[in-house]
């Protein structure tokens, strides 16, 4: 027991000489100022040591914290923005103008970039405008564009034209909402306001009936209703629509319930001067009984009149014709008498006497052949 104590002392004396030593080769101080001397100098390791571990935490997040390299295209300017014609209405100026600043913006675009930009989509007299200039910066090309084509518009002009602005033919109900409702904003009017004057202006008779109807909180619950009367009308024309359906047979096919209309009864009698292609006609007689070949009359001589068959004269000095105008005259006189005294639908009117006019024709002609063609 008492060997391992003196083997511990033996420890603790070369323990304690080997950091006096070391104290003394590092520090170079002697054994009565090392306790002062080691405490100051630990302190001043260890506020090195802190210090070396900060910048390195600092670099590590520098590294992190760095954005990775992005690669930049160049856009196609002449795609990117509208085009600026100067011949526009007072706010369009304005449109067009925070139009290039957000696209530059959102891209990073140089203030050449913007230059550029604006040279490109500038077209018509605004061309002729930016050709006759010579900008320096971007700040220069701003300032002179808004005294050129920015320009204040009296209150009457407004008003003007937020009255004339009325829904097109042919103009989607959407385009004309919106431009509209902008117009209306620009007045900072209230949604009744705004409601009155679109509908001042809708085309459609029975959309102003149904959204005058309704109750609406917002501009959005007015545009939810517009687009729910458009579907459903455009559903109902679909599903209803009125027309002939063709079949595999070319026969016409008509919607339900509905049935083809009556053809008007074609008059007995041919026009004056008109021949059907299914008429007969004898060239000889002038009878409508049958045909040149089958006439039994005998046959007319060369040079003949074409009405009665004489020799003396020709068809334009021929008295039948005469007669049978002055028939014709009479005949057409009396039934536009008969047109003129009858009265309106639903009412009784005269009734022209039955004959059967081709037994009439067949009777003149055999006792006459000579009077009719």
């Amino acid at each position: 027991m008492d060997g391992q104590m003196n083997a511990d002392k033996n420890v603790d004396g070369e323990t304690q000489y080997s950091t006096d030593e070391v104290n003394r080769v590092i520090f170079g101080q002697s054994s009565q100022n090392t306790q002062s001397h080691v405490k100051e100098n630990g302190n001043t390791i260890l506020m090195q040591t802190l210090l070396k571990q900060n910048e390195l935490l600092m670099k590590m997040l520098a590294i992190k914290e760095k954005p990775p390299e992005e690669v930049y295209a160049p856009p196609d300017l002449s795609k990117v923005l509208p085009t600026f014609d100067g011949k526009c209405k007072p706010n369009e100026a304005a449109d067009w103008l925070n139009t290039l600043c957000g696209v530059a913006s959102l891209h990073r675009w140089s203030d050449a970039l913007k230059l550029e930009a604006a040279r490109v989509n500038v077209d018509g007299p605004a061309r002729q405008w930016y050709i006759g200039r010579r900008f320096n910066s971007w700040a220069e090309f701003e300032q002179q564009f808004k005294a050129t084509f920015f320009r204040k518009v009296n209150t009457g002009s407004r008003w003007k034209a937020l009255a004339a602005r009325v829904q097109g033919k042919n103009e989607s109900i959407l385009d004309y909402f919106h431009e509209k409702v902008r117009l209306c904003r620009d007045w900072e009017l209230d949604l009744f306001d705004t409601k009155e004057q679109l509908l001042d202006g809708t085309q459609s008779k029975e959309l102003f009936q149904y959204l005058l109807s309704r109750t609406h909180n917002d501009e959005n619950e007015l545009l939810f209703d517009i687009m729910d009367y458009m579907r459903l009308v455009e559903h109902r024309n679909v599903r209803f629509q009125n027309k002939i359906v063709l079949s595999n047979s070319n026969e016409k096919q008509w919607p339900r319930g509905e049935s083809p209309k009556p053809k008007a009864e074609s008059s007995s009698r041919s026009q004056k001067g008109v021949e059907t292609a299914t008429s007969r006609i004898c060239y000889n007689c002038g009878s409508r009984t049958h045909i040149t070949p089958s006439c039994p009359s005998p046959v007319r001589p060369k040079g003949a009149c074409y009405g009665c068959g004489s020799t003396a004269h020709q068809r334009s000095a021929c008295p039948e014709r005469d007669k049978k105008n002055r028939n014709d005259t009479n005949e057409e006189s009396r039934r536009q008498n008969e047109r003129q005294h009858s009265g309106s639908a639903g009412e009784i009117r005269l009734l022209e006497p039955a004959y059967n006019d081709k037994a009439y024709n067949s009777f003149e002609s055999h006792n006459n052949p000579k009077m009719y063609l």
